[in-house]
């Protein structure tokens, strides 16, 4: 480890879709989750500007969107005052800027590199900033500008301007022009952050982020910077973007981004930002820096000469492929993950398909033997931005071990062939237990500029590794364990009174996304208070904390996740007996099972050391599509026996590194396991109950046991529990499972709950202040809710103009004053507010003439598409 030309990623940081961090980024990422949603009305108001039977082409002088769906980040505390940006400039900067500097402080923080006490110092003078982003021009602050410059240039002052447009316009200030250009987002970082070495910023579209990524990598290998911060945003994501990518014919109307599926009918837009620390590999060894992961090359290549300037060209995007691999002397037969560029329009994921096919199969990459897949499906396109959700989700994916899933596959087109093809397609996240993992990641940028990536994980047993015990595969789980623990009731019902206060105070609206973790609140309540275990919770989410501890203080009906102590009738003080529980029937092993909890312990994955890889590959198979389906069940079928040996192995480590420990065990014990095992029947289970045996843990699949144990024993104090449950993820329905045996008095270790999960109780015990301004990806406002004064507004908050003489159009519609196009309607059928403005024959002509130039813009791109897609 540390050879020449090695790139070290030491630190990350991003604002994402569903995501305020890289570990909740990476969290919902494993879990499959979708994070597309409707376009908040503050964005833009879907009633005015989305029509799904719209037809580009078609109604040219009111061009509309066919989606109303996107990835749009959450709202984030921003404390200007701790960067030194006066509270007066907000209104000016653009988000871009402020969520680009919040991440790259957020990286360096996370690399240990921070300004805060117990940070490291690392060489300001030579570190630079490198960032990808997109032209200006599209976001609605300058366009809020442009608009005011728009009617003045016509007569129209802004003392002619109704009152409440003028309050809803942002205004120009000294701050304005700096604020908005993209040129200054670098410059704004390295400023803040007191940075000497280059700043700068990067636009080759979709393929922004590896060309920053090149740049930075040549940097440092050159001996110019000994650290860069490597950052991607792209913010643009308004109605513009909307109706300019339908009249590119570009935009999906299902909302999804559906790569690789022969239904793929386009890309979903989506904004985001993200930040990395990148140092020589021999330098963050030296410096005992932790390794994400290693940058082993990049490389890159235009299209060249082609029959269009902007459609896919396969021999282009190879040739950048096999650059890739010839310049770093690794083959693609070393590669485990391709984490593709696939945006979900169909020409381009075919193209892309076949030329990473055409690659490795000439390599002599075995089928099936690379997982394929693209963080778009979750998130949906971040265009100039979209490298970084990439990197961060592949350098996460070697840090931890884990093989992520892609959504929204059904049927996969018909370039890929599974009998021959070297790629597979995940819908569930699997430990990826090679010992050595490389991955590769591809940008292909509108206009025949394109790259690939190859990254590795750093080697074992390197001061850098990441295969250290305590490592989770993933710190941001979907639930987490609270125990509370209390001398008496009384005492019981104060604590519970006290966090419920405490978090009805810190969850009032509005508040930002990234101020409390769930498991910081979790590993702080578990640790608080003196006492025996008298109520264990477990819960999804903060407010569904609350609403449990709510359900806890008010009894009455059980309430799942909601688990009061329990006497099991044990003699004396000891905990209750406890017995483990292993299926013996071969139908119970199912595919998927145990990856949940394998992804999620170390201990797990390190129990699973020597287990032939033809079993774990039929428990955790690729998706199971039509054509591959029978072939799967008949490969789990064959080594059935073998599969629920590794499960139980699973789930046996797992209840282990919590230190709960059986005292029998029962069933078919894998191997390993220890002790001698009764059976399973309608008299062993009573022969276990007559020893003191009242807690009995079904491990590995199914709850065939745990019912079994029900029927058996009838009357008699007892608790049965499962831990892996089809239908449920596996992780919530564990602790589920542990919540109830501590409830029942088994002994727990709850520190090892949170054990390397970064967790980190004194958030809560000691918070963090709140900062008074927030910022999405639309605009910054006060921590109140409060638009800032001179700033952009929510989209929602625009006022609904009618002209003089009752017309909009010259024609009677309403439709150009911005009011909804159907009767005057908001979209839910309720009559639009009304709200004379006075505006002139001359005001309603500078307004068609400003509609105009939007029009052009987005006509003279779906002219070139139209032409390239002829062409094709």
């Amino acid at each position: 480890m540390g050879g020449a030309g090695e790139i070290a990623i030491v630190g990350m940081a991003c604002v994402m879709p569903g995501a305020p961090d890289v570990e909740t980024f990476w969290g919902n990422i494993v879990d499959g989750v979708d994070s597309v949603s409707e376009v908040p009305p503050s964005r833009w108001v879907t009633a005015r500007h989305y029509d799904p039977h719209y037809e580009p082409g078609r109604d040219a002088d009111e061009p509309m969107s066919i989606s109303k769906w996107g990835g749009f980040v959450p709202e984030v505390g921003f404390d200007a005052l701790a960067w030194g940006i006066p509270p007066a400039s907000l209104a000016s900067i653009d988000p871009a800027q402020l969520l680009a500097l919040k991440a790259a402080t957020g990286a360096l923080e996370d690399a240990g590199y921070g300004t805060g006490e117990g940070h490291r110092p690392f060489p300001r003078e030579h570190t630079s900033v490198v960032y990808a982003t997109g032209s200006g021009g599209a976001s609605e602050l300058p366009a809020g500008f442009m608009l005011r410059l728009l009617l003045r240039s016509h007569g129209i002052t802004a003392a002619d301007l109704p009152p409440e447009l003028a309050a809803h316009l942002p205004q120009l200030t000294e701050d304005g022009l700096p604020g908005v250009l993209t040129s200054v987002i670098a410059g704004r970082v390295a400023n803040r952050l007191d940075l000497g070495g280059k700043n700068l910023v990067v636009d080759s579209a979709c393929a922004s982020v590896l060309v920053a990524l090149d740049i930075a990598r040549n940097e440092l290998l050159g001996g110019s910077s000994d650290m860069v911060l490597c950052g991607g945003v792209d913010l643009h994501n308004g109605v513009v973007d909307y109706v300019s990518f339908t009249a590119a014919q570009a935009l999906s109307r299902s909302g999804r981004c559906r790569a690789f599926d022969v239904d793929a009918d386009g890309m979903t837009l989506a904004e985001g930002c993200g930040c990395l620390v990148l140092k020589r590999l021999e330098d963050a060894v030296a410096d005992g820096d932790r390794v994400y992961a290693v940058v082993r090359g990049v490389a890159g290549s235009s299209d060249g000469r082609h029959l269009g300037l902007t459609a896919p060209r396969q021999e282009g995007q190879e040739r950048a492929v096999r650059r890739a691999y010839h310049g770093t002397g690794i083959s693609p037969t070393e590669i485990g993950l391709v984490e593709a560029h696939g945006t979900g329009t169909p020409t381009g994921d075919r193209t892309e398909l076949a030329t990473t096919t055409a690659v490795f199969a000439e390599a002599g990459v075995a089928p099936g033997s690379v997982v394929m897949g693209s963080v778009k499906s979750n998130i949906g396109h971040i265009k100039c931005a979209a490298g970084m959700a990439a990197l961060i989700k592949t350098a996460k994916a070697l840090y931890h071990g884990v093989l992520a899933p892609t959504l929204h596959i059904r049927t996969p087109i018909e370039e890929w062939d599974p009998a021959t093809s070297p790629f597979v397609f995940r819908d569930q996240a699997r430990p990826w237990l090679a010992e050595r993992r490389m991955a590769a990641v591809s940008s292909f940028g509108f206009g025949g500029t394109n790259f690939h990536a190859i990254l590795e994980a750093p080697a074992a047993g390197a001061p850098a590794d990441s295969a250290e015990p305590s490592a989770s595969g993933r710190p941001h789980w979907p639930s987490e364990l609270v125990a509370v623990r209390a001398p008496d009731d009384a005492a019981l019902a104060t604590r519970l009174e006290a966090l419920a206060g405490r978090l009805a105070d810190e969850l009032e609206p509005p508040r930002q996304a990234d101020r409390w973790r769930l498991r910081d609140v979790a590993a702080a309540e578990t640790r608080a208070g003196d006492g025996p275990v008298r109520l264990v919770l477990v819960a999804d989410d903060l407010d569904d904390l609350a609403a449990k501890v709510d359900a806890a203080r008010a009894g009455g009906a059980p309430t799942e996740g909601v688990y009061p102590a329990v006497d099991l009738g044990a003699d004396g003080d000891d905990p209750p007996g406890v017995a483990f529980l292993f299926a013996d029937d071969a139908t119970a092993a199912r595919p998927g099972m145990g990856a949940d909890l394998a992804v999620a312990f170390p201990a797990a994955r390190a129990a699973l050391v020597g287990t032939d890889p033809a079993v774990l590959d039929a428990m955790w198979p690729g998706q199971a599509f039509a054509v591959v389906a029978d072939a799967q069940r008949a490969a789990l079928a064959a080594v059935a026996p073998a599969a629920l040996e590794a499960a139980a192995t699973i789930g046996a480590a797992a209840l282990r590194a919590l230190g709960v420990t059986p005292d029998r065990l029962a069933g078919r014990v894998p191997g390993g396991a220890g002790g001698a095992a009764v059976a399973v029947d309608a008299d062993g289970l009573r022969a276990l109950a007559d020893e003191g045996v009242r807690v009995f843990v079904e491990v590995g699949p199914g709850d065939a046991l745990t019912r079994r144990v029900g029927a058996a024993l009838g009357d008699v104090p007892h608790l049965a529990v499962a831990t892996d449950v089809a239908g449920r993820h596996g992780l919530t329905t564990f602790l589920h499972a542990v919540a109830q045996l501590l409830a029942a008095g088994v002994d727990v270790d709850l520190d090892a709950l949170f054990a390397g999960r970064d967790a980190r109780p004194d958030r809560w015990d000691d918070p963090p202040r709140k900062p008074l301004w927030m910022v999405n990806g639309h605009y910054a406002r006060a921590a109140s809710g409060a638009s800032l004064p001179k700033g952009l507004h929510p989209a929602d908050e625009a006022p609904l103009l009618a002209f003089a003489n009752g017309s909009g159009n010259g024609n009677g519609s309403a439709a150009a004053s911005g009011a909804p196009a159907a009767g005057g309607a908001d979209g839910d059928g309720a009559p639009a507010p009304e709200r004379a403005s006075g505006l002139s024959d001359l005001d309603l002509a500078v307004v068609t003439e400003y509609l105009k130039i939007v029009q052009g813009t987005i006509a003279t791109g779906s002219e070139i598409i139209r032409h390239e897609a002829g062409r094709r």
